[in-house]
């Protein structure tokens, strides 16, 4: 059963990381926050509720896991590069997104409704949407909690799911006018997962958060090889729009965890 489960443990992350990032980008800059909290058998875990801190900037991306304190993804959706970046041992490792969630992007199912119940979530007034999540013949339910006082363009949503494993997820979710500032996770008719977003903020950002630095060793490089920090392409200089969540997450590693869920 622990195999069965793998699976739509990290599709719900994924969905809900997505979801709260579903929707948050324009030709600003934004910086976005959200706490995730693990349940069993309806309680809190011991380790608690982590945060999940994103930064969008044009058609960069960075995110950032507090429970893998040394590593950040930095994607640079312009030139369809992604790079986890360790920086305790001050290594860079590019790594393919899209080729790693192929497969589950073939896999997932992805279904909706409106319900029409609403409930307040801190000071939003929200309706709710079920979505269901399938693969390999198990569902994970997810109950969004949408507002339509947060109104966020929703230009590059298409372009970070592919990311992500996540295009039928935003396919499904462009239905719905509204943000969600809540989702809820259920395996087994049992809430298992609570996202919440705490903070979204459209403030300049500092273009060195999506820089890879260029003293990192390259993983794979012998020993004396750096980085390169990659140039930014025309489209990508001042202006233009940015894409996650996170982040469509399998088990082997989620794209903004950068390790094994233990759940």
């Amino acid at each position: 059963m622990k195999l069965k489960k793998v699976l739509p443990l990290g599709l719900a992350i994924g969905c809900m990381v997505f979801g709260l990032l579903a929707g948050s980008v324009s030709a600003q800059d934004y910086y976005i926050e959200k706490s995730i909290e693990t349940l069993v058998d309806g309680k809190p875990m011991d380790s608690g509720s982590f945060l999940l801190k994103t930064w969008v900037k044009n058609d960069q991306v960075r995110y950032f896991n507090e429970r893998d304190k040394d590593n950040v993804l930095i994607i640079h959706m312009g030139q369809d590069k992604a790079y986890q970046v360790n920086e305790t041992k001050k290594t860079v490792k590019e790594v393919d997104l899209k080729k790693q969630f192929a497969a589950l992007e073939k896999e997932i199912q992805v279904s909706s409704k409106k319900t029409g119940k609403t409930k307040k979530v801190d000071q939003w007034d929200t309706y709710q949407v079920i979505l269901t999540c399938s693969a390999k013949g198990i569902s994970t339910e997810m109950e969004y909690w949408l507002t339509d006082a947060i109104k966020v363009p929703e230009e590059i949503r298409s372009k970070m799911a592919g990311y992500l494993g996540q295009k039928k997820i935003v396919e499904e979710l462009n239905k719905y006018a509204g943000y969600p500032v809540e989702i809820d996770a259920h395996m087994d008719n049992k809430k298992v997962m609570v996202t919440r977003l705490v903070k979204l903020e459209k403030k300049a950002l500092d273009r060195k958060l999506f820089e890879i630095p260029r003293d990192y060793k390259k993983e794979g490089e012998p020993e004396g090889v750096t980085s390169k920090t990659p140039k930014p392409q025309d489209g990508e200089k001042k202006g233009g729009t940015a894409g996650q969540s996170p982040a469509g997450a399998t088990e082997k590693e989620s794209p903004v965890q950068g390790k094994k869920h233990r759940r």
